[in-house]
Protein backbone atom coordinates (compact mmCIF):
# COMPACT_ATOMS: atom_id res chain seq x y z
CA UNK A 1 0.00 0.00 0.00
CA UNK A 2 1.11 3.28 -1.26
CA UNK A 3 2.13 6.05 1.70
CA UNK A 4 -1.12 8.20 -0.19
CA UNK A 5 -3.74 5.60 0.32
CA UNK A 6 -2.32 4.57 3.73
CA UNK A 7 -2.94 8.16 4.39
CA UNK A 8 -6.76 7.82 3.10
CA UNK A 9 -7.36 4.63 5.28
CA UNK A 10 -6.59 6.17 8.37
CA UNK A 11 -8.77 9.70 7.67
CA UNK A 12 -11.68 7.00 6.62
CA UNK A 13 -11.45 5.27 9.75
CA UNK A 14 -12.20 8.33 11.64
CA UNK A 15 -16.11 9.25 11.89
CA UNK A 16 -15.96 12.00 14.96
CA UNK A 17 -16.49 15.80 14.06
CA UNK A 18 -18.26 15.33 10.09
CA UNK A 19 -20.11 18.72 10.93
CA UNK A 20 -18.62 21.86 10.25
CA UNK A 21 -20.52 23.51 13.23
CA UNK A 22 -21.87 22.11 17.25
CA UNK A 23 -24.07 23.07 19.85
CA UNK A 24 -21.90 23.46 23.61
CA UNK A 25 -23.56 19.97 24.67
CA UNK A 26 -22.14 18.03 21.80
CA UNK A 27 -18.61 19.02 21.60
CA UNK A 28 -17.83 16.82 24.38
CA UNK A 29 -18.96 13.70 23.18
CA UNK A 30 -17.02 14.47 20.05
CA UNK A 31 -13.76 15.24 21.44
CA UNK A 32 -13.87 12.02 23.62
CA UNK A 33 -14.96 9.98 20.15
CA UNK A 34 -11.47 11.44 18.70
CA UNK A 35 -9.47 10.79 21.16
CA UNK A 36 -10.84 7.02 20.85
CA UNK A 37 -10.10 7.12 17.42
CA UNK A 38 -6.60 8.50 17.44
CA UNK A 39 -6.24 5.36 20.41
CA UNK A 40 -7.13 2.72 18.55
CA UNK A 41 -5.66 4.13 15.65
CA UNK A 42 -1.98 4.07 17.11
CA UNK A 43 -2.45 0.83 19.68
CA UNK A 44 -4.44 -1.21 17.08
CA UNK A 45 -7.01 -1.87 19.77
CA UNK A 46 -4.31 -4.04 21.75
CA UNK A 47 -3.98 -1.62 24.47
CA UNK A 48 -7.16 0.26 24.27
CA UNK A 49 -9.72 -2.12 25.80
CA UNK A 50 -9.34 -0.61 29.46
CA UNK A 51 -10.14 2.76 28.37
CA UNK A 52 -7.12 4.34 30.63
CA UNK A 53 -5.22 5.61 27.64
CA UNK A 54 -5.24 9.42 26.38
CA UNK A 55 -3.94 11.34 23.57
CA UNK A 56 -0.31 12.23 25.05
CA UNK A 57 -0.24 7.93 25.49
CA UNK A 58 -0.42 8.60 21.53
CA UNK A 59 2.00 11.37 21.27
CA UNK A 60 4.47 9.30 23.50
CA UNK A 61 4.19 6.16 21.21
CA UNK A 62 4.93 7.88 17.96
CA UNK A 63 7.73 9.81 19.80
CA UNK A 64 9.42 6.59 20.85
CA UNK A 65 9.01 5.04 17.18
CA UNK A 66 10.17 8.75 15.55
CA UNK A 67 13.31 8.19 17.60
CA UNK A 68 13.86 4.70 16.67
CA UNK A 69 13.35 5.36 12.92
CA UNK A 70 16.10 8.03 13.21
CA UNK A 71 14.12 11.37 13.71
CA UNK A 72 12.56 11.01 10.36
CA UNK A 73 9.28 13.08 11.41
CA UNK A 74 10.58 15.57 13.68
CA UNK A 75 8.44 18.48 12.42
CA UNK A 76 5.11 16.50 11.72
CA UNK A 77 5.45 15.02 15.18
CA UNK A 78 6.04 18.63 16.55
CA UNK A 79 2.45 20.00 14.42
CA UNK A 80 0.98 17.24 15.95
CA UNK A 81 1.80 17.56 19.48
CA UNK A 82 1.05 21.42 19.35
CA UNK A 83 -2.58 20.47 17.82
CA UNK A 84 -3.04 17.63 20.52
CA UNK A 85 -1.86 20.37 23.00
CA UNK A 86 -5.13 22.20 22.26
CA UNK A 87 -7.62 18.84 22.01
CA UNK A 88 -6.41 17.95 25.11
CA UNK A 89 -7.35 21.07 26.82
CA UNK A 90 -10.53 21.36 25.52
CA UNK A 91 -11.50 17.83 26.81
CA UNK A 92 -10.19 18.97 30.08
CA UNK A 93 -11.94 22.49 29.88
CA UNK A 94 -15.27 20.62 28.73
CA UNK A 95 -15.16 18.41 31.69
CA UNK A 96 -14.20 20.89 34.06
CA UNK A 97 -16.85 23.19 33.28
CA UNK A 98 -19.75 20.78 32.96
CA UNK A 99 -18.75 19.99 36.03
CA UNK A 100 -18.74 23.30 37.84
CA UNK A 101 -22.16 24.15 35.97
CA UNK A 102 -23.43 20.75 37.71
CA UNK A 103 -22.82 21.95 40.96
CA UNK A 104 -24.03 25.78 40.56
CA UNK A 105 -26.97 24.96 39.26
CA UNK A 106 -27.53 22.56 42.58
CA UNK A 107 -26.73 25.89 44.70
CA UNK A 108 -29.22 27.89 42.68
CA UNK A 109 -31.84 25.33 43.57
CA UNK A 110 -31.76 26.40 47.53
CA UNK A 111 -32.55 29.82 46.57
CA UNK A 112 -34.99 30.35 49.13
CA UNK A 113 -36.05 34.14 47.53
CA UNK A 114 -38.91 34.18 44.14
CA UNK A 115 -37.07 33.58 41.51
CA UNK A 116 -36.70 32.15 38.01
CA UNK A 117 -33.65 30.76 36.49
CA UNK A 118 -32.40 30.26 32.32
CA UNK A 119 -29.65 27.67 31.76
CA UNK A 120 -26.73 28.07 28.81
CA UNK A 121 -27.90 30.67 27.16
CA UNK A 122 -26.45 31.70 23.77
CA UNK A 123 -26.62 35.52 22.10
CA UNK A 124 -25.47 36.61 18.95
CA UNK A 125 -25.65 40.46 17.40
CA UNK A 126 -23.23 41.35 14.62
CA UNK A 127 -19.51 39.94 15.47
CA UNK A 128 -20.90 39.92 19.53
CA UNK A 129 -21.45 35.89 20.80
CA UNK A 130 -21.36 35.19 24.08
CA UNK A 131 -22.89 32.10 26.19
CA UNK A 132 -24.29 33.04 29.83
CA UNK A 133 -24.29 30.34 31.96
CA UNK A 134 -27.44 31.00 34.16
CA UNK A 135 -29.42 34.08 34.02
CA UNK A 136 -31.33 34.58 37.57
CA UNK A 137 -34.51 36.69 37.63
CA UNK A 138 -35.73 37.96 40.65
CA UNK A 139 -38.01 41.07 42.28
CA UNK A 140 -34.62 42.94 42.72
CA UNK A 141 -32.33 42.30 39.70
CA UNK A 142 -31.30 40.14 36.78
CA UNK A 143 -28.68 38.16 37.61
CA UNK A 144 -25.97 36.94 35.38
CA UNK A 145 -23.88 33.72 36.22
CA UNK A 146 -20.70 33.15 35.35
CA UNK A 147 -19.02 29.36 36.20
CA UNK A 148 -15.30 28.91 37.06
CA UNK A 149 -13.81 25.99 38.33
CA UNK A 150 -10.01 26.80 38.44
CA UNK A 151 -7.47 24.81 40.19
CA UNK A 152 -5.18 27.53 40.79
CA UNK A 153 -5.41 30.85 42.53
CA UNK A 154 -6.93 33.71 40.55
CA UNK A 155 -5.93 37.41 39.74
CA UNK A 156 -8.15 39.89 38.64
CA UNK A 157 -6.42 43.08 38.22
CA UNK A 158 -7.86 46.70 38.25
CA UNK A 159 -8.86 46.69 34.07
CA UNK A 160 -10.18 43.59 34.66
CA UNK A 161 -7.54 40.46 33.76
CA UNK A 162 -8.05 37.39 34.49
CA UNK A 163 -4.86 35.66 35.66
CA UNK A 164 -3.93 32.07 37.02
CA UNK A 165 -1.43 32.68 39.49
CA UNK A 166 1.31 29.65 40.12
CA UNK A 167 4.96 29.50 39.76
CA UNK A 168 4.68 32.44 37.35
CA UNK A 169 1.52 34.50 36.46
CA UNK A 170 -0.29 32.98 33.28
CA UNK A 171 -3.65 35.64 31.39
CA UNK A 172 -6.07 33.78 30.52
CA UNK A 173 -8.53 36.60 29.29
CA UNK A 174 -9.79 40.02 30.31
CA UNK A 175 -12.99 38.56 32.30
CA UNK A 176 -14.12 42.25 32.50
CA UNK A 177 -14.46 42.59 28.56
CA UNK A 178 -16.41 38.84 28.70
CA UNK A 179 -18.87 40.01 31.42
CA UNK A 180 -19.53 43.71 29.29
CA UNK A 181 -20.51 41.60 26.60
CA UNK A 182 -22.34 39.27 28.25
CA UNK A 183 -24.60 42.31 29.99
CA UNK A 184 -24.98 44.22 26.25
CA UNK A 185 -26.24 41.34 24.59
CA UNK A 186 -28.76 40.35 27.24
CA UNK A 187 -29.83 44.42 27.18
CA UNK A 188 -29.91 43.77 23.59
CA UNK A 189 -32.11 40.70 24.00
CA UNK A 190 -34.47 42.56 27.01
CA UNK A 191 -35.21 45.51 24.43
CA UNK A 192 -38.41 44.08 23.02
CA UNK A 193 -39.79 43.50 26.37
CA UNK A 194 -38.70 47.17 26.91
CA UNK A 195 -36.44 46.42 29.99
CA UNK A 196 -33.28 47.45 27.86
CA UNK A 197 -32.18 49.15 31.30
CA UNK A 198 -32.70 46.41 33.34
CA UNK A 199 -30.73 46.35 36.87
CA UNK A 200 -28.60 43.53 35.77
CA UNK A 201 -25.63 42.23 38.14
CA UNK A 202 -22.53 40.54 37.19
CA UNK A 203 -21.52 37.70 39.50
CA UNK A 204 -18.27 35.09 38.97
CA UNK A 205 -18.66 31.79 41.03
CA UNK A 206 -15.52 29.82 41.55
CA UNK A 207 -16.30 25.75 42.44
CA UNK A 208 -13.16 25.33 44.22
CA UNK A 209 -13.25 26.96 47.55
CA UNK A 210 -9.53 25.64 48.49
CA UNK A 211 -8.19 27.99 46.37
CA UNK A 212 -7.92 32.00 46.40
CA UNK A 213 -9.35 35.05 44.67
CA UNK A 214 -7.78 38.47 44.49
CA UNK A 215 -10.46 40.44 42.83
CA UNK A 216 -9.60 44.19 42.05
CA UNK A 217 -11.97 44.96 39.54
CA UNK A 218 -15.05 47.21 40.77
CA UNK A 219 -17.54 46.14 38.40
CA UNK A 220 -17.89 42.33 38.79
CA UNK A 221 -19.26 40.76 41.99
CA UNK A 222 -16.56 36.88 42.58
CA UNK A 223 -18.05 34.65 45.32
CA UNK A 224 -17.68 31.21 46.11
CA UNK A 225 -20.36 28.33 45.42
CA UNK A 226 -21.55 28.40 49.33
CA UNK A 227 -21.48 32.10 49.16
CA UNK A 228 -24.00 32.30 45.95
CA UNK A 229 -27.34 31.96 47.25
CA UNK A 230 -26.90 34.30 50.07
CA UNK A 231 -25.91 36.90 47.12
CA UNK A 232 -28.68 36.66 45.64
CA UNK A 233 -30.69 36.37 48.59
CA UNK A 234 -29.64 38.93 50.37
CA UNK A 235 -29.09 41.62 47.70
CA UNK A 236 -29.55 44.97 48.84
CA UNK A 237 -32.26 46.68 46.76
CA UNK A 238 -36.35 47.31 46.40
CA UNK A 239 -38.64 44.57 44.76
CA UNK A 240 -38.94 46.19 41.61
CA UNK A 241 -39.70 43.02 39.27
CA UNK A 242 -43.22 41.48 39.37
CA UNK A 243 -43.96 38.06 38.15
CA UNK A 244 -45.53 39.52 34.95
CA UNK A 245 -42.09 41.21 34.28
CA UNK A 246 -40.01 38.70 34.91
CA UNK A 247 -41.87 36.23 32.21
CA UNK A 248 -41.90 39.09 29.58
CA UNK A 249 -38.13 38.98 30.35
CA UNK A 250 -37.40 35.85 29.99
CA UNK A 251 -40.22 35.37 27.07
CA UNK A 252 -37.89 38.47 25.52
CA UNK A 253 -34.75 36.50 26.20
CA UNK A 254 -35.77 32.90 24.62
CA UNK A 255 -37.47 35.06 21.41
CA UNK A 256 -33.61 36.60 21.04
CA UNK A 257 -31.42 33.77 22.26
CA UNK A 258 -28.90 32.57 19.30
CA UNK A 259 -29.96 28.64 18.64
CA UNK A 260 -26.93 28.41 15.54
CA UNK A 261 -24.39 25.70 16.12
CA UNK A 262 -20.77 27.52 16.81
CA UNK A 263 -17.96 26.40 14.39
CA UNK A 264 -14.85 24.85 15.75
CA UNK A 265 -11.67 26.77 16.87
CA UNK A 266 -9.52 24.20 15.60
CA UNK A 267 -9.57 22.70 11.98
CA UNK A 268 -10.60 19.17 12.97
CA UNK A 269 -10.07 17.86 9.12
CA UNK A 270 -6.46 19.38 9.16
CA UNK A 271 -5.64 17.94 12.49
CA UNK A 272 -6.58 14.48 10.93
CA UNK A 273 -4.75 14.47 8.26
CA UNK A 274 -1.36 15.56 9.66
CA UNK A 275 -1.67 12.00 12.17
CA UNK A 276 -2.66 9.95 9.40
CA UNK A 277 0.35 11.29 7.43
CA UNK A 278 2.72 11.50 10.87
CA UNK A 279 1.16 7.36 11.15
CA UNK A 280 1.78 6.79 7.70
CA UNK A 281 5.64 8.06 7.66
CA UNK A 282 6.45 6.25 10.51
CA UNK A 283 4.84 3.37 9.41
CA UNK A 284 6.83 3.19 6.35
CA UNK A 285 10.08 4.04 7.58
CA UNK A 286 9.83 1.59 10.42
CA UNK A 287 8.89 -1.12 7.87
CA UNK A 288 12.11 0.09 5.88
CA UNK A 289 13.68 -0.27 8.99
CA UNK A 290 12.46 -3.86 10.14
CA UNK A 291 13.78 -4.90 6.33
CA UNK A 292 16.83 -3.95 6.59
CA UNK A 293 17.39 -5.53 10.18
CA UNK A 294 16.24 -8.53 9.12
CA UNK A 295 18.33 -8.63 6.33
CA UNK A 296 21.32 -7.72 8.50
CA UNK A 297 20.40 -10.96 10.67
CA UNK A 298 19.95 -13.20 7.75
CA UNK A 299 23.19 -12.16 6.44
CA UNK A 300 24.72 -12.67 9.83
CA UNK A 301 22.95 -16.22 10.19
CA UNK A 302 24.08 -17.25 7.11
CA UNK A 303 28.07 -16.18 7.75
CA UNK A 304 27.68 -18.00 10.81
CA UNK A 305 26.55 -21.21 8.98
CA UNK A 306 29.25 -21.16 6.31
CA UNK A 307 31.62 -20.89 9.59
CA UNK A 308 30.83 -24.25 11.71
CA UNK A 309 30.89 -26.02 7.85
CA UNK A 310 34.32 -25.39 7.48
CA UNK A 311 34.81 -25.97 11.35
CA UNK A 312 33.37 -29.37 10.57
CA UNK A 313 35.69 -30.33 7.46
CA UNK A 314 38.34 -29.17 8.80
CA UNK A 315 37.46 -32.08 11.99
CA UNK A 316 38.83 -35.19 10.50
CA UNK A 317 42.30 -33.77 9.89
CA UNK A 318 42.26 -32.74 13.64
CA UNK A 319 41.69 -36.30 14.60
CA UNK A 320 43.14 -38.47 11.97
CA UNK A 321 46.44 -39.06 13.65
CA UNK A 322 45.27 -39.97 17.02
CA UNK A 323 43.17 -42.24 15.47
CA UNK A 324 46.05 -43.98 13.53
CA UNK A 325 48.82 -43.91 16.87
CA UNK A 326 45.55 -46.18 18.34
CA UNK A 327 45.02 -48.37 15.88
CA UNK A 328 49.55 -48.88 15.80
CA UNK A 329 49.26 -48.92 19.55
CA UNK A 330 46.69 -51.99 19.25
CA UNK A 331 48.84 -53.98 16.53
CA UNK A 332 51.85 -53.84 18.99
CA UNK A 333 49.57 -55.02 21.79
CA UNK A 334 48.25 -58.09 19.56
CA UNK A 335 51.96 -58.85 18.19
CA UNK A 336 53.12 -58.81 22.44
CA UNK A 337 50.62 -61.13 23.24
CA UNK A 338 51.51 -63.31 20.21
CA UNK A 339 55.39 -63.45 21.07
CA UNK A 340 54.20 -64.59 24.83
CA UNK A 341 52.07 -67.22 23.97
CA UNK A 342 54.39 -68.74 21.50
CA UNK A 343 57.50 -68.49 24.15
CA UNK A 344 55.08 -70.40 26.81
CA UNK A 345 54.44 -73.59 24.62
CA UNK A 346 58.08 -73.56 23.36
CA UNK A 347 59.18 -73.52 27.59
CA UNK A 348 57.08 -76.23 28.27
CA UNK A 349 57.79 -78.82 25.46
CA UNK A 350 61.27 -78.34 26.41
CA UNK A 351 60.91 -79.03 29.88
CA UNK A 352 58.71 -82.47 28.76
CA UNK A 353 61.60 -83.38 26.95
CA UNK A 354 63.75 -82.91 29.86
CA UNK A 355 62.04 -85.47 32.23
Amino acid sequence: MTKENRIKEIIGAMQSFKKDAYHKEELLPEYLELQKELINLTFNDSHSENGKLRIWDVENHLEKLNEECGHIADEELNVFKEDSKFICNAIKSEFSGNAGEYKAFRSLETLRCKNKIMKNIGFKSGDHRTEIDAIVFTEKAVFIIEVKNPHRDIYIDERGNYCRVGDTMHLDCNIGEKMNDKVYLLREALKSAEYSNANIVSLVVFTNSTMHVDNRYDYITTCFLGNLPHIIERYNGKPIYSDSSISAMMESVSDAECKEAYPLEIDVNQYKYRFANLMATLEEANEKRSETIDAHEAETEEACQETVSEEVSEMPKLIKKPADKTRSSFVAAVGIAVAFGAGFIASQILGSNRK
